[in-house]
């Protein structure tokens, strides 16, 4: 997994999933900073239709707060669309902020973290 500068709009491709199926992005855009707390938006493209409940979708947006000091994250929102880079119908929507958790080692959520807790 590497770091990638292509873009789609907004969206900065950062790496895919080890079967090619899932597409991680991330917006340098509107990456907000406040000390070592981070919020950052990201998108998860599918190239297969996942399931949430009764609903398919292809893409997921979230707005994540990382704490870089402690190495942790939470998601603040959560949207699923039923097409590509978050375009279609919003299928679903989780607007409550959930508990902090350690970021894993190695991992997407690590990588994540590296883009939110860059120095500016």
């Amino acid at each position: 997994m590497g770091f990638s500068t292509l873009a789609c709009a907004e969206w900065v491709k950062m790496t895919f999933s080890e079967d090619g199926n899932t597409t991680f992005y991330w917006n340098n855009s509107l990456i907000q900073r406040n000390g070592n707390i981070v919020k950052l938006w990201k998108l998860v493209d599918e190239s297969v239709s996942k399931k949430y409940g009764n609903e398919s979708y292809l893409s997921s947006k979230d707005l994540t707060e990382y704490d870089c000091a402690n190495k942790k994250f939470r998601w603040m929102n959560l949207y699923l669309y039923s097409k590509n880079m978050a375009s279609g119908e919003l299928v679903y929507s989780d607007l409550i902020p959930k508990v902090w958790v350690d970021v894993p080692p190695d991992s997407i959520a690590e990588m994540y973290l590296k883009v939110a807790c860059k120095k500016r």
